[in-house]
């Protein structure tokens, strides 16, 4: 699994238009609630991995989590795509 924080100056509109232009196919919008913040989730294309597009307003950051096979290649996308602050990978 792969984690990005992305910039500050990053909008859920540049995140939008990078689904767009990567092919993602939408999955299920999850409004925030209490207990977790508000998620977009994708699949890739070819069905192989899954892309969480995190808003996390508690902490004023947006986040992607992408985690599946291909994910190097789905987190070099979104680094072409939108400026990425920070990344780390994380072992399930």
């Amino acid at each position: 699994m792969i984690r990005l924080v992305l910039a500050e100056r990053v909008t859920s509109d540049d995140l939008d238009d990078l689904a767009v232009q990567a092919g993602f196919l939408l999955l299920n919008l999850v409004p925030a609630a209490e207990a977790y913040p508000a998620q977009a989730i994708y699949r890739t294309r070819d069905r192989r991995a899954l892309v969480h597009v995190i808003d996390d307003a508690r902490a004023a950051s947006l986040i992607v989590v992408v985690q599946g096979p291909g994910e190097a290649e789905v987190a070099a996308a979104v680094r072409e795509g939108v400026l990425v602050a920070t990344e780390e990978v994380v072992s399930a």
